[in-house]
């Protein structure tokens, strides 16, 4: 009789225990790792598969070691605070129900089927950095139902991103700067999810061109070549032909971001230089000036400075001049005074050296 009681009860628990499990209610909770990166984030939500390579949230579902399957719905909503579309969605196979993290999505058991919305995410590529709020939706359904049918548990969590929208900045050369043909390094900052860049340049002709025309009129110096995912080049390397001393140089990066339809290219600012004209035509006329000049009032004190003026050792735009009142006299003052002078030489009293 006792034999007969024990194996009632080892059949009973276990039948207690099945009975327990399938009683329990499923339930679904979603937790954001906050804060996130805006960079994590945009790896994160414009992936393929939904997981990124950082932990973005965490999941847990319960009851453990129930069979399930998962559908994930993405939504956004504009920084102006219009109504929320939806960015993308996700659904799985069936799995066994367990605590996951974004990084789980898409591998080992848990295989994935997404489809996003291409025009959303244009947008918001467009943005370059995530901006305005995004709204995570997941739910978990038995096996056996439809992804339409109502879901066993769901939970919602959102997102807000006040970040401004991702630019390209150029930071070398400097607007309106002067730069040597052999050593003009291009340097712009890293874009979040551009897989290379793109540089053109062209030749500025004149003042009357606006920067946008002077970079998309007539052949380019340097035509949309792509320089990988470099940040820092040398413009020599690029040039298919070199712009000559004195030219105004206009100078855009693109960096090329994948995606749907081909993807987006975001544009830089367009920003202009010069190449330095130590050797132009005008720069040898102004030097031949000053020789002419100097060499009419200078007595052989001043010999070694005529002799470096004539063979080209002074570049003439690195000269600081200053007057009587300690006032320092620009390039283009400079350039009148030569003019003056050699129309009337008297007016020059007497030149003094000193060694610094």
């Amino acid at each position: 009789m006792k034999k007969v009681i024990f194996l009632w009860v080892l059949l009973f628990v276990p039948f207690l225990f099945a009975q327990g499990n399938s009683g329990q209610e499923s339930n679904i909770v979603l937790t954001v790792f906050e804060p996130i990166s805006s960079a994590d984030f945009a790896a994160f939500a414009m992936a393929d598969v939904p997981r990124g390579d950082t932990r973005i949230f965490a999941v847990r579902i319960t009851p453990i070691g129930k069979r399930i399957k998962m559908k994930g719905i993405f939504k956004w909503q504009d920084e102006r605070g219009s109504d929320f579309v939806e960015v993308l969605t996700f659904t799985t196979n069936v799995f066994t129900g367990r605590p996951i993290t974004n990084l789980d999505i898409g591998r080992n058991d848990i295989k994935t089927r997404s489809n996003k919305n291409s025009e959303v995410v244009e947008e918001i590529f467009k943005r370059g950095k995530p901006t305005g709020t995004y709204e995570i939706t997941l739910q978990i359904f038995d096996p056996n139902q439809s992804f339409s049918d109502a879901p066993l548990a769901s939970d919602t969590k959102r997102i807000t991103f006040t970040n401004p929208s991702q630019t390209i900045t150029i930071d070398s050369p400097e607007a309106n700067s002067t730069q040597d043909v052999g050593s003009a390094v291009l340097q712009w900052n890293n874009i979040i999810g551009a897989t290379s860049y793109e540089i053109l340049a062209n030749i500025r002709r004149n003042e009357n061109q606006s920067l946008e025309e002077a970079i998309s009129l007539g052949t380019p110096i340097i035509d949309h070549v792509d320089v990988g995912s470099r940040t820092v080049v040398n413009l020599r390397e690029l040039f298919t032909r070199e712009p000559l001393p004195g030219q105004e140089v206009v100078v855009q990066v693109i960096a090329v971001i994948p995606g749907p339809a081909g993807g987006e290219k975001l544009n830089s600012d367009i920003v202009n230089f010069y190449i330095d004209s130590s050797d132009s035509p005008e720069e040898v006329a102004r030097r031949s000036r000053m020789v002419s000049v100097m060499a009419s009032i200078l007595t052989s004190q001043g010999g070694d400075f005529l002799e470096l003026l004539r063979d080209g050792d002074i570049d003439l735009s690195s000269l600081r001049i200053i007057d009587e009142s300690g006032k320092v006299i620009s390039y283009e003052e400079l350039e009148q005074v030569l003019n003056y002078l050699q129309s009337n030489p008297d007016a020059l009293i007497s030149v003094e050296f000193y060694e610094r």
